[in-house]
């Protein structure tokens, strides 16, 4: 299958099918651990959560803000940039109950996935928000 066609019927995934029938399954190959679909009413915009081991043998929490279209917009305006910005927010404010352990943890990373497209300018204002904060 070429390239462009993974990408059109990747672009055509609802968020539901993006998450179980592409991210998790890639983040598990990947070789994180517990990669785990939290997306729901409390989720906070936490997706999918992972952790991973860093260099010094802590657990690295990791979440995913998904969004199966096109992230558009500066996030000072109304749009879905926004939306994600006000969501990786809460990823990193709001605690979250690990399953494995329940135990109250806190989100190190951020990775906001979409399978539309992203203009560099909505990444860089995105990112450039996160980072003041």
């Amino acid at each position: 299958m070429e390239r462009e066609e993974k990408l059109k019927i990747t672009q055509g995934l609802n968020e539901d099918r993006l998450r179980k029938e592409v991210l998790i399954p890639l983040f598990r190959a990947m070789r994180f651990n517990s990669v785990t679909d939290y997306h729901g009413k409390a989720e906070f915009g936490k997706d999918v959560i992972f952790w991973k081991q860093d260099e010094i043998g802590e657990r690295e929490y990791i979440c995913i803000v998904a969004k199966a279209k096109k992230i558009h917009g500066t996030v000072g305006k109304k749009g879905n940039a926004s939306e994600v910005l006000t969501q990786a927010q809460q990823a990193f404010t709001n605690t979250f109950v690990d399953i494995y352990d329940e135990s109250e943890k806190r989100i190190d990373k951020v990775f906001v996935v979409s399978s539309g497209e992203v203009d560099a300018g909505t990444r860089e204002s995105i990112r450039g928000t996160l980072t003041k904060g």
